[in-house]
């Protein structure tokens, strides 16, 4: 497992570095980060580069992430908007 996690790392600094036109705090830039990154770690396969479609819990937590994929997907939308809205990098990847 821990072998995958960093080829997985490597191919997506590789991503990073090829896309640098592209790369951005868009749909495009996590999806693809989320399926390199995820890459043959997740129990269904399928679910790699996409955004979550069901509910989670989180072991020793009182947290609940959201479990409805409306809300998701409109949460993600959000960040994704606000996030656009600052100019300088090093306060987007501050902000979140």
């Amino acid at each position: 497992m821990e072998t995958q996690m960093i080829l997985n790392h490597k191919e997506a600094i590789e991503f990073l570095v090829e896309s640098s036109d592209g790369v951005g705090f868009n749909r495009y830039t996590f999806l693809n980060l989320h399926a390199l990154l995820s890459n043959n770690l997740l129990p269904n396969p399928a679910a790699s580069g996409k955004l979550r479609t069901f509910g989670v819990g989180i072991t020793n937590s009182v947290f609940t992430p959201l479990g409805i994929p409306q809300l998701i997907e409109e949460s993600f939308d959000l960040i994704l908007e606000k996030v656009s809205q600052i100019e300088n990098p090093f306060e987007q990847a501050f902000l979140y």
